[in-house]
């Protein structure tokens, strides 16, 4: 045995996982022997240390001739980085829009000379860019702990060779999705997951008093007691919406998952119509004339407004799961007959 061959192949062995590094250790050590044999009969000179550095070198440093061996190695693989890449377009999009409506605000309020905006709107870009990638950091950390979880067998790619026309399915209308209508909505909602959870001052009733702008909170205490699980809502939703994005149709599984969705959001509009009121009632005390009235009148057409949402839902739920319950397997025992 060569010390040199001997050596290369220890140090291979040190890039690969313990229980390959026999077999493949055998394997590599076989291949340069067989190749040095090869080079010897060819040239027809016995093998010497120069024609193993030779061979060695065509084989490529230990490390790169490992990972010849090794599975590729991804924080965000091909399978997720297409759906990664829509959301974080989506992601950053949102947060422009938001720091836009706040710059604006803001330069509004605060601003009355070109001296007094510069400020504001370098201030502005760096909260942007510091949120961005405080944003695009917590994504990439998602991603790549759901490429580590999720099954192989889940999102992954069909190769051309493998696709069979046979596994095409016709879409009942039921089925197909809105694509305009689903990124609108996911837009929507990551709008309200920033706009509630990091700039609930955007909500806040303003008005002119002595020639100056002020600000009086409109959501009660009641309501952000609340907002962690109206917040983790609207990211399943996102979710949701983002998984339809890429199968492009509904299937059975995420007609239930709508379905818990949709029986948690109604839960959810249930405590806050039976909690305390989730508008201030001083939110328009300082108005001269006006103030008492809305004061009284807004809770009451919240209340409204909730108790009217329980109920269309609760419809829509109830119908939904006679959808799937009655009338879909029917339309799975007709499908299953045609074939």
């Amino acid at each position: 045995m060569n010390p040199l061959i001997d050596a290369y192949v220890d140090e291979i062995g040190q890039h690969l996982p313990r229980k390959m590094q026999m077999d493949l250790k055998t394997e590599i050590r076989s291949l340069v022997e067989d190749t040095l044999e090869s080079r010897s009969q060819a040239e027809n000179r016995p093998v010497d240390d120069q024609m193993v550095v030779e061979v060695l070198k065509q084989f490529g440093s230990p490390a790169k001739m490992a990972a010849k061996y090794l599975p590729p190695r991804y924080l965000i693989g091909p399978r997720l980085f297409p759906l990664f890449w829509l959301v974080a377009r989506i992601v950053l999009a949102v947060l422009g829009a938001v720091a836009l409506v706040s710059l604006g605000f803001q330069l509004s309020q605060e601003a009355t000379s070109i001296h007094q905006a510069l400020p504001i709107v370098g201030q502005a870009i760096l909260d942007f860019v510091t949120t961005a990638l405080s944003a695009l950091g917590n994504m990439v950390l998602a991603f790549a702990i759901l490429e580590q979880l999720l099954p192989k067998k889940v999102l992954s790619e069909v190769t051309e060779e493998d696709w069979d026309p046979r596994t095409l399915q016709i879409k009942p209308a039921e089925d197909r999705i809105a694509m305009p209508g689903l990124v609108a909505g996911i837009l929507l909602t990551l709008a309200a997951i920033l706009v509630f959870n990091f700039y609930p001052g955007l909500l806040n009733f303003r008005y002119l008093q002595g020639g100056r702008w002020v600000s009086s909170p409109i959501l009660s205490e009641a309501f952000f007691r609340m907002l962690p699980w109206i917040t983790g809502l609207w990211i399943l939703e996102i979710v949701k919406d983002a998984v339809l994005l890429r199968q492009g149709r509904y299937t059975l599984p995420i007609r239930w998952f709508e379905v818990a969705l949709k029986a948690a959001g109604i839960g959810v509009a249930l405590a806050l119509l039976l909690g305390p009121s989730i508008v201030r009632p001083d939110a328009f005390s300082s108005l001269p004339e006006a103030g008492e009235i809305l004061s009284a009148m807004l809770p009451a057409v919240v209340r409204g407004a909730l108790f009217l949402a329980v109920l269309l839902n609760g419809i829509e739920l109830v119908r939904t799961i006679y959808r799937l319950v009655v009338r879909r397997p029917e339309v799975l025992k007709f499908t299953d007959r045609g074939k």
